[in-house]
């Protein structure tokens, strides 16, 4: 290394450190109640949240996949782990969720320590998401953190709440939820969470239940095992099957 490159070395670090005094409040604030760096932060002087959100995204994330997937588990795991680092953490899930009974989530891992929560809030089409997260955050001050469960029901106006409060509130906030329904179809909320560029799509998967590869869909079926692809969208049960690109159209060709 040169003498100039050197120097170079030494004070660029400094400029950057002097740089985050100039940035917007948003971005030297804390999120989640965990401090972000002004270094990293300093690269986004001047730029609006949304320019900056991979920032901010390991604190928004969407955990997506089909069902049988593990997103109950993974949200018990983040519960257990936000819990142990003394986080406000509350849990948010669908309305009359059969699988489990009222305001509660379960997951279906028997290999968890834990595996039923209690909801704090069950939302359905009505339900004012940015209401809910605002009594929540008025009511603590700092280090809180929203669990959705099922987030793919959620309304595309409900979705764009919950963006809006996560691109200008002070909280972390993980969702988890379906990707596709028996249709293969995007859900509306689930759309408008990946299209925001604010949360970060962490894909799931699971094993298709025919040939035992990747399963990335979810197909609903009937009580002889075929495949159904018309019906109510919203139909929370176990008649369901995780499968593969190439078992859901081998299905779907059987059902024509």
């Amino acid at each position: 290394m040169n003498f100039r490159s050197f120097i170079f070395s030494m004070i660029f670090p400094v400029f950057n450190l002097l740089a985050a005094d100039n940035l917007p409040e948003r971005c030297s604030d804390k999120r989640g109640g965990v401090a972000l760096s002004p270094y990293i932060t300093s690269q986004y002087r001047g730029e609006s949240f949304a320019n900056a959100s991979e920032v901010f995204n390991n604190f928004c994330q969407f955990f997506c996949g089909p069902m049988y997937s593990g997103k109950t588990s993974k949200l018990i795991k983040n519960y257990l782990f936000l819990k142990r680092i003394d986080y406000v953490t509350i849990i948010i899930t669908v309305a009359n969720d059969k699988k489990s009974g009222v305001k509660m989530v379960a997951s279906r891992d028997l290999n968890l320590p834990l595996q039923i929560l209690n909801a704090e809030v069950e939302f359905d089409r009505s339900t004012n998401m940015l209401e809910v997260l605002n009594s929540f955050l008025n009511k603590y001050e700092s280090k809180v953190a929203f669990l959705i469960d099922e987030a793919q029901f959620l309304t595309e106006k409900q979705a764009e709440d919950v963006c809006h409060a996560a691109k200008n509130l002070n909280f972390s906030i993980n969702l988890f939820g379906l990707d596709y329904d028996f249709r293969r179809i995007v859900f509306e909320g689930t759309k408008v969470f990946l299209d925001s560029g604010i949360f970060k799509k962490q894909q799931m998967y699971s094993t298709c239940d025919r040939c035992g590869g990747k399963a990335v869909y979810t197909m609903r079926i009937d009580q002889e095992g075929k495949g159904v692809f018309e019906g109510e969208v919203k139909q929370i049960g176990d008649n369901y099957k995780a499968v593969c690109d190439e078992c859901f159209s081998y299905f779907y060709t059987l059902s024509i």
